[in-house]
Protein backbone atom coordinates (compact mmCIF):
# COMPACT_ATOMS: atom_id res chain seq x y z
CA UNK A 1 0.00 0.00 0.00
CA UNK A 2 1.71 3.28 -1.15
CA UNK A 3 -0.15 6.82 -0.42
CA UNK A 4 0.94 9.95 -1.46
CA UNK A 5 -1.03 13.89 -1.00
CA UNK A 6 0.41 17.19 -1.29
CA UNK A 7 -1.14 21.01 -1.24
CA UNK A 8 -0.41 23.38 -4.10
CA UNK A 9 -1.44 26.59 -2.25
CA UNK A 10 -0.50 29.14 -5.22
CA UNK A 11 -2.73 27.33 -8.00
CA UNK A 12 -6.83 26.92 -5.70
CA UNK A 13 -5.27 25.70 -3.53
CA UNK A 14 -5.41 22.62 -4.93
CA UNK A 15 -5.13 19.15 -3.32
CA UNK A 16 -3.94 16.13 -4.92
CA UNK A 17 -4.05 12.82 -3.56
CA UNK A 18 -3.12 8.95 -5.23
CA UNK A 19 -2.70 5.99 -3.97
CA UNK A 20 -1.22 2.22 -5.05
CA UNK A 21 -2.66 -1.26 -3.45
CA UNK A 22 -0.83 -4.37 -4.46
CA UNK A 23 -1.56 -7.66 -4.19
CA UNK A 24 0.22 -10.83 -5.52
CA UNK A 25 1.28 -9.75 -9.29
CA UNK A 26 -1.55 -6.81 -9.58
CA UNK A 27 -1.78 -3.33 -8.67
CA UNK A 28 -4.41 -1.28 -8.40
CA UNK A 29 -3.85 2.57 -8.59
CA UNK A 30 -5.54 5.83 -8.76
CA UNK A 31 -5.46 9.53 -8.35
CA UNK A 32 -7.27 12.90 -7.67
CA UNK A 33 -6.48 16.38 -8.00
CA UNK A 34 -9.34 18.79 -6.09
CA UNK A 35 -9.21 22.54 -6.42
CA UNK A 36 -10.58 24.11 -3.32
CA UNK A 37 -11.49 27.10 -5.39
CA UNK A 38 -10.20 29.56 -2.79
CA UNK A 39 -8.30 31.97 -4.75
CA UNK A 40 -11.59 33.31 -6.11
CA UNK A 41 -10.75 32.29 -9.51
CA UNK A 42 -13.12 29.24 -10.16
CA UNK A 43 -15.75 26.87 -7.89
CA UNK A 44 -14.51 23.92 -6.07
CA UNK A 45 -13.86 20.96 -8.64
CA UNK A 46 -12.44 17.83 -9.41
CA UNK A 47 -9.99 18.66 -11.61
CA UNK A 48 -8.57 15.58 -12.51
CA UNK A 49 -8.99 11.86 -11.84
CA UNK A 50 -7.77 8.93 -13.09
CA UNK A 51 -6.86 5.36 -12.43
CA UNK A 52 -4.54 2.23 -13.85
CA UNK A 53 -4.59 -1.63 -13.24
CA UNK A 54 -1.20 -4.02 -13.67
CA UNK A 55 -0.11 -7.41 -13.43
CA UNK A 56 3.09 -8.65 -13.59
CA UNK A 57 4.69 -11.83 -14.02
CA UNK A 58 7.66 -13.75 -13.87
CA UNK A 59 9.49 -11.75 -17.26
CA UNK A 60 6.44 -9.45 -18.51
CA UNK A 61 4.03 -6.98 -17.39
CA UNK A 62 0.61 -5.40 -18.74
CA UNK A 63 -0.77 -2.28 -17.75
CA UNK A 64 -4.96 -0.71 -18.37
CA UNK A 65 -4.24 3.07 -17.25
CA UNK A 66 -6.70 5.91 -17.45
CA UNK A 67 -5.84 9.90 -18.35
CA UNK A 68 -7.90 13.37 -18.84
CA UNK A 69 -10.67 12.58 -16.10
CA UNK A 70 -10.53 8.79 -17.15
CA UNK A 71 -11.84 9.61 -20.52
CA UNK A 72 -8.45 8.22 -22.35
CA UNK A 73 -7.40 4.78 -21.76
CA UNK A 74 -4.07 3.07 -22.74
CA UNK A 75 -2.72 -0.35 -22.46
CA UNK A 76 0.72 -1.16 -22.56
CA UNK A 77 2.91 -4.55 -22.47
CA UNK A 78 6.36 -4.70 -21.27
CA UNK A 79 8.42 -8.61 -21.90
CA UNK A 80 12.22 -9.46 -21.18
CA UNK A 81 12.67 -11.95 -23.67
CA UNK A 82 15.95 -12.33 -22.57
CA UNK A 83 18.78 -10.84 -20.18
CA UNK A 84 19.73 -8.97 -23.08
CA UNK A 85 16.47 -8.23 -25.29
CA UNK A 86 13.36 -6.38 -23.94
CA UNK A 87 10.20 -5.15 -26.09
CA UNK A 88 7.38 -2.93 -25.36
CA UNK A 89 4.20 -1.75 -27.03
CA UNK A 90 1.95 0.95 -25.59
CA UNK A 91 -1.79 1.89 -27.65
CA UNK A 92 -3.49 4.79 -26.65
CA UNK A 93 -7.11 3.31 -27.28
CA UNK A 94 -8.87 7.25 -27.24
CA UNK A 95 -6.09 8.53 -29.82
CA UNK A 96 -5.68 5.44 -31.70
CA UNK A 97 -2.44 5.34 -31.65
CA UNK A 98 0.39 2.31 -31.39
CA UNK A 99 4.00 2.61 -30.68
CA UNK A 100 6.50 -0.53 -30.51
CA UNK A 101 9.91 -0.62 -29.20
CA UNK A 102 12.74 -2.32 -28.18
CA UNK A 103 16.36 -2.58 -26.38
CA UNK A 104 19.12 -4.83 -27.72
CA UNK A 105 22.37 -5.18 -25.70
CA UNK A 106 24.99 -6.53 -27.57
CA UNK A 107 27.42 -6.15 -24.98
CA UNK A 108 28.13 -5.20 -21.49
CA UNK A 109 29.12 -1.63 -23.25
CA UNK A 110 27.07 -1.44 -26.51
CA UNK A 111 23.24 -0.92 -26.15
CA UNK A 112 20.57 -0.40 -28.99
CA UNK A 113 17.03 1.01 -28.51
CA UNK A 114 14.51 1.81 -31.19
CA UNK A 115 10.98 2.83 -31.48
CA UNK A 116 8.25 3.20 -34.38
CA UNK A 117 4.61 4.50 -34.01
CA UNK A 118 1.46 4.95 -36.15
CA UNK A 119 2.42 8.49 -36.69
CA UNK A 120 5.06 7.30 -38.91
CA UNK A 121 8.20 8.25 -36.84
CA UNK A 122 10.65 5.89 -36.60
CA UNK A 123 13.52 6.26 -33.77
CA UNK A 124 16.50 4.94 -32.60
CA UNK A 125 19.60 4.95 -30.15
CA UNK A 126 22.84 3.98 -30.05
CA UNK A 127 24.37 3.60 -26.23
CA UNK A 128 28.40 3.35 -26.23
CA UNK A 129 30.17 3.31 -22.62
CA UNK A 130 33.24 4.88 -23.47
CA UNK A 131 35.11 4.30 -19.95
CA UNK A 132 33.71 3.80 -16.70
CA UNK A 133 31.02 6.50 -16.16
CA UNK A 134 31.70 7.88 -19.84
CA UNK A 135 28.66 7.23 -22.43
CA UNK A 136 28.37 8.46 -26.06
CA UNK A 137 24.77 8.57 -27.26
CA UNK A 138 23.96 8.80 -30.83
CA UNK A 139 19.73 8.99 -31.63
CA UNK A 140 18.20 9.67 -34.83
CA UNK A 141 14.37 10.50 -35.32
CA UNK A 142 12.71 10.28 -39.03
CA UNK A 143 9.24 10.60 -39.70
CA UNK A 144 8.64 8.04 -41.87
CA UNK A 145 5.11 9.41 -43.92
CA UNK A 146 7.20 12.60 -44.83
CA UNK A 147 11.07 11.53 -45.72
CA UNK A 148 10.65 15.42 -47.45
CA UNK A 149 10.02 17.21 -44.34
CA UNK A 150 12.30 19.28 -41.84
CA UNK A 151 10.86 16.99 -39.06
CA UNK A 152 13.60 14.57 -39.23
CA UNK A 153 16.49 14.83 -36.07
CA UNK A 154 19.80 13.47 -34.89
CA UNK A 155 21.80 14.25 -32.02
CA UNK A 156 24.68 13.10 -30.02
CA UNK A 157 25.11 13.20 -26.13
CA UNK A 158 28.73 12.54 -24.20
CA UNK A 159 27.91 11.95 -20.64
CA UNK A 160 30.67 12.24 -17.95
CA UNK A 161 29.81 10.90 -14.78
Amino acid sequence: LNLDASVDVVNGPTVYGAGTFGYDNFTLGGEVKYNTGSDGDSGAEVSDFNGALSYSGRDYSVALTTSNKASAYGLSYHHNVSSGVQVAAKADVSAKSLAVGGIYNWDSETKFQGKFDSNGVVSANWIQVLRPKVKLISSAQVNAKDFSGDSHKFGMSLILG
